[in-house]
């Protein structure tokens, strides 16, 4: 906020057109440590340590909403917040969440779909978490009915699927949200919630260097405590054309088939790393 002297004091603020459109300019705090003399007349009365005199007004909703916020009417501070332009939401609904509301943040319209996710997630409502999270991976209409891609869909995607590749791409984009989506949704027995996630990642997960190593392995596992076989063995089946081999033994050992496992190692050449890792991760402690 640009700083004006007034017979030695600091005034800082906006005119009336500003309050209602925009945040005034950041305003520089005082040094070191300031005297908060009251308020009057909608302005904050401060004294630094150099016994200048500091008035911060308070009419900006912007500022008004911060002030709601710590004084814990969360209510009356987003009602404040709507009043301000959408590109204003994302910075308060952050403010809103460092005092712990997040679920009111969450009615603030105008946050962007990822700020959205992440105040769902902390309010636990799953439900909005995953909306966000197919919306910004651009794959609502993924995954309803098939079990994953077969090998000739991963292989030869064609103009025709144009819409799959996006939907795969920003499936892996976000595959670390599809995870923590899935395990919140189990934590809280919401069953129908981890099942659409988990069928959009599985999908994903069978595209050859799609996912690295331990979120492949990770899906595997979760695929397994849904009791989701048939993707699991489907999974299984492509990461061995895709020369995954361990990847494929993981999902193999989770199905309890030894004969899968064996020919995971064998069609990919990696029984000798597999047997290496997998005795590394049995003897090693805790």
């Amino acid at each position: 906020m640009e700083e004006r002297k007034v017979n030695g004091i600091a005034v800082g603020g906006g005119g009336v057109s500003v309050a209602v459109t925009r945040f005034p300019t950041e305003q520089k705090r005082p040094v070191g440590p300031v005297i908060v003399v009251g308020v009057r007349d909608r302005v904050l009365w401060l004294i630094d340590r150099y016994m200048t005199v500091h008035a911060l007004s308070l009419s900006h909703p912007g500022i008004r909403c911060r002030c709601l916020a710590a004084y814990g009417d969360a209510v009356s501070a987003v009602k404040w917040a709507i009043r301000l332009a959408r590109e204003h939401h994302d910075d308060l609904a952050q403010f809103l969440l460092g005092m712990g509301y997040a679920n009111e943040a969450l009615h603030l319209p105008g946050i962007s779909k990822r700020l959205e996710f992440d105040l769902a997630m902390k309010s636990n409502d799953l439900k909005r978490a995953l909306q966000c999270l197919l919306k910004m991976s651009n794959s609502r209409d993924m995954g309803q009915d098939n079990p994953g891609l077969d090998k000739n869909d991963i292989l030869n995607l064609t103009a025709k699927k144009e819409n799959l590749v996006e939907a795969v791409q920003g499936i892996v984009k976000f595959a670390k949200e599809f995870l923590d989506l899935i395990d919140a949704a189990d934590a809280t027995a919401q069953v129908d919630i981890a099942g659409e996630a988990l069928k959009r990642l599985a999908t994903a997960g069978s595209v050859k260097g799609a996912l690295p190593g331990h979120e492949l392995r990770g899906l595997a596992l979760r695929l397994a405590n849904h009791g989701e076989l048939t993707r699991l063995s489907g999974l299984g089946t492509n990461l061995i054309s895709l020369g995954l081999g361990q990847e494929a033994a993981f999902a193999a050992a989770l199905l309890g088939d030894n004969a899968h496992m064996e020919k995971a190692w064998q069609d990919t050449g990696s029984c000798f790393t597999c047997t290496c890792s997998w005795t590394i991760n049995i003897e090693e402690p805790g």
